[in-house]
């Protein structure tokens, strides 16, 4: 019997040395995790704090001391209501409480926390609720980002918006009254021009006496400038209507040589001054299209104003027209030096 005892105190001693062992070992290793946990909580640059199954602060990291301003002594054993205040710890909406019924983590969560030193801040924060191998509450962890400077440049954003907005309107308005003036002006121009051009035409058909030849040329003179007068508030009405949405350009049918000659009777003038010689091939008969006359005409003009101004004296100018099976095409050719080569790429 005795040394059967002996054997088994023998025994109990190597089964008790193994089991201070392996506690010494677990000890080491909860030691090692705990320090690893503190560090990592402690480099963190987000605000970090866990808590308990009764809501209480276990660990607050150094950045969640920065942002809030508490320190970690003052908060550990409080709850997360009584330090954290707004939307994040209100019971009846607090994330954690959430996140601990559905079992899922609430992310980027925006909302307003209450600093010690700096009254409300703007966080991004992501809770998540802990629960054992049975599914017990046992506690949550919840990180949150400053994001004061973003809610501040936002603010400042919307407000600059909310400005351009209102200018926006500003220049509407100021828009639809120019527009509206320029309807009113050109219509009250278009009076006494009407007045001129009818004068003009009486004084050429000579209902007031007989004219010389060269009072004739004169006031045709004047009757080709009145026209032209006329439709530039044509086109003052047309930009007119354009911004105020009411633009409705007329098409008819007439003639293209009708446009040609009309445009060459406004150069005469510049072509004798120059000496510019200016030949035409035109159809030898009528050409209808479907255009605008006064459009059409100003296209021509453009054409020809170009081709005065660059031509040098005693030059020579060339239009012709040419029919394609669907279309008609007018060209208008100088003998001025032309578009230089790296020019060439700008014109559209």
């Amino acid at each position: 019997m005795g040394k059967k005892r002996k054997v088994l105190n023998k025994t109990s001693k190597t089964e008790i040395s193994e089991d201070i062992k392996k506690i010494r070992e677990v000890n080491t290793e909860l030691f090692f995790r705990k320090n690893k946990f503190e560090t990592i909580l402690a480099s963190m640059a987000d605000g970090l704090f866990t808590i308990n199954d009764k809501f209480r602060i276990t660990s607050f990291n150094r950045a969640a001391e920065e942002l809030t301003g508490y320190k970690e002594e003052e908060v550990i054993g409080k709850s997360c209501k009584s330090i954290i205040h707004g939307e994040l710890c209100h019971r009846v909406s607090c994330a954690l409480n959430r996140s601990r019924k559905t079992g899922k983590p609430h992310l980027n969560i925006k909302t307003f926390i209450k600093s010690k030193k700096r009254g409300l801040i703007y966080i991004s924060a992501s809770t998540s609720a802990l629960k054992d191998k049975n599914g017990n509450f046992i506690g949550g962890v919840e990180t949150f980002h400053d994001m004061s400077a973003l809610y501040k440049a936002e603010g400042e954003k919307n407000k600059l918006i909310a400005e351009l907005q209102k200018i926006n309107l500003e220049l509407d308005h100021l828009n639809r009254m120019k527009s509206e003036f320029i309807s009113v002006v050109s219509h009250e121009l278009r009076t006494p021009l009407t007045a001129i051009k009818g004068y003009t035409e009486l004084l050429l058909n000579n209902k007031y006496g007989d004219i010389t030849n060269s009072q004739s040329e004169v006031l045709d003179l004047v009757s080709k400038k009145t026209d032209q007068l006329n439709n530039l508030i044509v086109q003052l009405l047309d930009l007119s209507r354009i911004e105020l949405g009411k633009f409705e350009l007329k098409k008819e049918f007439l003639t293209l040589n009708k446009i040609i000659k009309y445009s060459l009777e406004n150069f005469q003038t510049i072509f004798k001054e120059k000496e510019i010689k200016c030949r035409v091939y035109k159809f030898k008969e009528p050409v209808w299209v479907i255009g605008n006359e006064l459009r059409l005409t100003e296209v021509m003009n453009n054409l020809l104003s170009n081709a005065a101004k660059f031509t040098p004296s005693r030059g020579r100018i060339v239009i012709s027209c040419k029919k394609t099976q669907d279309n008609l095409k007018v060209s208008v050719q100088d003998s001025g030096k032309g578009i230089s080569e790296k020019d060439r790429k700008s014109v559209v």
